[in-house]
């Protein structure tokens, strides 16, 4: 049997990730994801590119996460961090935050009259961000799906 490492980029950056973290269930959150990914090297489902690049996109959003002082993480994967600054043209009437059912949670909605929603991807995670921390679930705070319901009504999902 072939020994195998991660590699070191990796380390460093799950390393980082617990040094910026001063909250234990936030710290087994990240030793745990390394767990996983120590498991696929093991059973050799490691794509090495595929996780750089995901270790360099979670970097990113780390940057804009703490220069906008924002709890949430944006992790929709149709609008990359090079897009948060971009109009993103949609009308939106209405977004919807249910909250995880798990967690008893307040639900958040906001409706926005016409030419008052946010007209960025960043404006619009900044809501976001606020419903989020309205309802109280900011154990859940990487911000997955953002999905229209239709009649300009978004819902939107997160994860931990």
């Amino acid at each position: 049997m072939s020994k195998q490492t991660i590699p070191n980029d990796n380390t460093k950056s799950i390393l980082k990730a617990l040094q910026k973290t001063a909250n234990k269930d936030e710290r087994d959150e990240i030793i745990n994801s390394a767990s996983e990914r120590i498991q696929r090297v093991l059973k050799g489902n490691l794509d090495p590119v595929r996780e750089l690049e995901i270790d360099i996109e979670l970097e990113e959003i780390y940057s804009f996460q703490k220069r906008f002082n924002l709890k949430t993480l944006w992790c929709v994967n149709d609008v990359p961090m090079e897009k948060i600054f971009e109009l993103h043209h949609l009308t939106i009437r209405e977004i919807f935050y249910q909250g995880n059912e798990i967690w008893e949670r307040i639900p958040q909605r906001i409706k926005f009259k016409f030419g008052e929603a946010p007209s960025t991807w960043l404006t619009l995670w900044k809501v976001i961000d606020q419903m989020v921390i309205d309802s109280g679930d900011l154990k859940h705070n990487y911000i997955e799906v953002f999905q229209h319901d239709g009649n300009d009504r978004y819902s939107i999902r997160c994860g931990n």
